[in-house]
């Protein structure tokens, strides 16, 4: 691939490390290429450590455990994931029917119909969505 792309200016001044057309210098930290659609800024490794801090985050990972992981991932620790206790009523073939926050995404085909139809709705004095996070697609 470098003998057949490397020849092309656009493509050697654009990947001058996979190029191996790096200036003779001391790399810098930083390449700064300009595109003719914006102006790109990439990181390259350096050889030599900076004495510069980092402006870039660097949490240490916690030492905290949770007792099962999240459903999905979450934010300041909050897990998202539907009320294991909570129940509304359907009606279902002129008979009232208790349900739980799964049926919402039980049946793909009727998924996105029973999102839309029932997590807005009030069940028991609670905003279905409330109780059924995670089925109504309303995590945090």
């Amino acid at each position: 691939r470098v003998a057949k792309f490397c020849p092309q200016s656009i493509v050697e001044d654009e990947c001058p490390l996979s190029c191996d057309a790096c200036p003779t210098k001391e790399p810098s930290s930083t390449l700064s290429t300009t595109s003719p659609s914006s102006e790109l800024s990439t990181t390259v490794p350096s050889s030599v450590p900076s004495n510069e801090s980092s402006t870039s985050p660097s949490n240490q990972p916690t030492t905290n455990t949770s007792s099962e992981p999240s459903l999905t991932p979450s934010s300041d620790g909050i897990v998202c994931k539907d009320s294991d206790t909570f129940t509304f009523d359907t009606i279902s073939n002129g008979k009232v029917v208790k349900r739980r926050c799964s049926w919402l995404t039980a049946k793909p085909s009727s998924e996105a119909f029973r999102v839309a139809k029932f997590c807005p709705l009030t069940s028991a004095g609670s905003v279905i969505q409330d109780e059924c996070p995670f089925s109504c697609n309303a995590c945090p």
